[in-house]
């Protein structure tokens, strides 16, 4: 290199356009678009070499050797990577980097939550424990009247047992008028299996729809559910120290700790079609990304309304710049050049990269009606209502016909 050429690597990736380098009116990608203005504020020629491999690199074996960009500044084919890369520990022992080209929130990435039918369903009220909660109830019954019986009249067991289940059959479905020490036997029991119901039937039908609550709001709450499994993290790289958001130091700890103990979901593949559909696949997966990236990935995704978009409260990404190699001899001209266009780089950022955030779920609370792609109430959402509702008066009817009959035997 002279002192008036640099070579600048370039790693494909869908937002960068080496063909459109210092062609007007063609969109090279942000990060090129910034040292196009970097080289003309210092005169400097420019040559793009443009590496076969995607990322910015990391160390391939124990010898440090370094694959993509890395490897080429340390094989000196580049002075500097025209992509920005992330401030890793790794990296900056090993070359030198810029001042900060852009640092923003850090954010997760889920699934969203998967919405019910707003057709009606008459075991919705009552979940798996709810069953379960009334069987035990009912049976508790049946035993303490058996009991009764079997003490008071001296009647055998089996024939307790039949006259309890008897009683309790024709009290649950009104056949007969339930005795007065039905009441006090088993008024406790009804009166919580009622409480129950009801209980259950206002969360689950009047309270619709319910909000769905964020998971975690920032990265130390994530970092509990990683401990207890109940989430892993999803990652391109093989590593997993590399695997490890920005955290604060005990944080970063517990995650390690987590995949250490639970291991992590690895995508062999950075692209962002491949990391979004493992999010859809695996149901407790988190991507952690900066805002910017994770944005443009979800803009060009087909079934972004699937994912939830949750930013971190706590922790920003790790700052965003240029790599090159250590002493490198422009490295005081491009850092005051990049001081000098301050907020200009945003105003760049903000006027070529198309953001996707209201296509996503980016709010904490997620609400059924809102999000949901259920159809609105019409009529045949009433046929199930009806139908349970003329079964009624069917078995009502016949069962009417039935004592009539007997009475007039």
């Amino acid at each position: 290199m002279d002192n008036n050429t640099i070579r600048i690597g370039v790693a494909p990736w869908f937002m960068m356009h080496p063909e459109c380098f210092l062609v007007p009116d063609c969109y090279s990608g942000y990060e090129l678009e910034v040292l196009e203005l970097v080289a003309q504020m210092l005169h400097l020629s420019v040559v793009l070499v443009v590496s076969n491999t995607t990322g910015c690199g990391s160390p391939i074996n124990v010898t440090r050797n370094w694959s993509s960009l890395c490897g080429m500044l340390q094989r000196n084919e580049i002075d500097i990577t025209g992509n920005v890369c992330g401030l890793e520990q790794s990296r900056v022992d090993d070359f030198g980097f810029s001042w900060p080209v852009w640092q923003d929130e850090q954010t997760f990435w889920i699934r969203a939550p998967t919405f019910e039918s707003q057709m009606f369903n008459p075991a919705a009220p009552f979940n798996a424990q709810s069953w379960v909660t009334l069987a035990v109830i009912i049976t508790c019954s049946v035993a303490v009247l058996s009991t009764y019986y079997y003490a008071r009249s001296g009647d055998k067991g089996v024939k307790s047992l039949y006259q309890a289940s008897s009683e309790m059959t024709n009290s649950c479905f009104l056949f007969d008028r339930p005795p007065r020490r039905f009441f006090w036997i088993c008024g406790l029991f009804f009166l919580a299996a009622i409480k129950l119901a009801y209980v259950t039937y206002i969360r689950a039908a009047l309270l619709y729809p319910r909000p769905f609550y964020a998971p975690f709001r920032d990265i130390n709450e994530l970092a509990v559910r990683l401990a207890a499994g109940e989430y892993k993290l999803l990652h391109y790289h093989s590593d997993p120290a590399q695997v490890v958001p920005n955290a604060p130091p005990k944080t970063e700890e517990i995650i390690m700790n987590a995949i250490e103990k639970h291991g992590y979901y690895y995508v062999n593949r950075s692209d962002y079609n491949v990391l979004l559909d493992a999010i859809l696949e695996y149901p407790n997966a988190v991507m952690v990304k900066s805002s910017t990236f994770a944005d443009v990935y979800a803009m060009l995704y087909p079934n972004r309304t699937k994912l939830w978009r949750i930013a971190d409260e706590v922790v920003s990404s790790s700052p965003l710049s240029y790599l090159w190699r250590k002493g490198f001899p422009l490295e005081e001209k491009i850092n005051q050049a990049l001081v000098e266009l301050g907020n200009g780089k945003e105003e760049i950022l903000r006027r070529k990269v198309a953001y996707s955030t209201q296509q996503v779920h980016n709010n904490p609370m997620l609400l059924g009606s809102t999000y949901s792609e259920t159809d609105p109430i019409k009529l045949r959402h009433v046929s199930g209502p009806l139908v349970y509702l003329l079964i009624c008066v069917l078995i009502a009817s016949a069962v009417l016909s039935i004592e009539r009959f007997w009475a007039r035997r």
